[in-house]
């Protein structure tokens, strides 16, 4: 869109929304999320890296497929899906990296202690001091250390401090 004015001629990129692009400034360049890769992309993953839609669905397909039936209807739920909106836009930033400096945004809502738990003892899982934002790597490496580990997923729960064992 050309507008003219006396003595004045602006050039205007309008996008669909009716939004004028050309006074904003375009994305910071960022490195690829795959570790070593030296392409830059405004988001994500370079087009060498960028996981194929189908094989992200099929990922979560099979996980879904592995959940117990009473857990997968909770995450696929209404309640939740509001809870974990509301939980990310109180607490935007990924728990896990924040600690340790990184500043990445939380693209998940973890559950600590492990909703199986929450739900075994009769706690509220919809209860923000059990809730955290997680970025999707944070939140893999929690589920296989649950997933693989030997001894059992032990988490304090965050309301009341862990009871102390004497010593024998």
């Amino acid at each position: 869109m050309r507008i003219n004015a006396p003595h004045v001629v602006i050039d205007q990129k309008i996008n669909a929304r009716n939004v004028d692009t050309s006074i904003m400034p375009p994305k910071h360049l960022k490195p690829c999320k795959q570790p070593g890769c030296p392409a830059l992309v405004t988001t994500g993953y370079c087009d060498h890296h960028a996981p194929s839609p189908e094989a992200t669905r099929e990922r979560f397909k099979a996980l879904d497929d592995r959940m117990d039936p009473e857990i997968k209807r909770f995450y696929h739920g209404a309640r939740w899906t509001a809870v974990s909106l509301l939980h990310r836009a109180k607490e935007p930033l990924c728990r896990s990296c924040k600690k340790e400096g990184r500043i990445v945004c939380g693209e998940l809502t973890h559950h600590n202690p492990p909703l199986e738990e929450l739900l075994r003892e009769g706690k509220d899982p919809y209860a923000d001091v059990y809730l955290e934002a997680s970025c999707t790597p944070c939140h893999m490496r929690e589920l296989n250390k649950k997933r693989y580990s030997r001894i059992p997923h032990s988490v304090t729960d965050p309301v009341r401090q862990p009871a102390v064992v004497p010593a024998v």
